[in-house]
């Protein structure tokens, strides 16, 4: 039988969330509050358009969200990550 989405990726919450208990690293009660049946959650079709945005953001490792929430990321990490034009890389400024 395939896997459900997710449940085979290693840093995925998706198998967690199945079995319903917490993990090393993950606590599914808040997700849990969200989504009840997580087989069907995670079985329910994803907009095409959604999952290739996602996907695109996979393979470039630049976080998916807004820009409140990526200049959050930027300052917790110190590093820019947001698209930027191509050329020489220069160090993020102090904010």
């Amino acid at each position: 039988m395939a896997a459900r989405l997710g449940e085979a990726w290693p840093w995925s919450s998706a198998a967690v969330h199945l079995r319903g208990h917490d993990d090393d690293l993950v606590e599914v009660r808040p997700m849990l509050t969200l989504a009840d049946d997580w087989e069907a959650y995670l079985s329910d079709p994803c907009d095409e358009e959604i999952a290739a945005h996602i996907q695109k953001h996979s393979r470039t490792g630049r976080p998916l969200g807004g820009e409140s929430f990526v200049q959050s990321l930027e300052r917790i990490t110190g590093r820019v990550l947001r698209r930027r034009r191509p050329g020489p890389k220069h160090r993020m400024e102090e904010k």
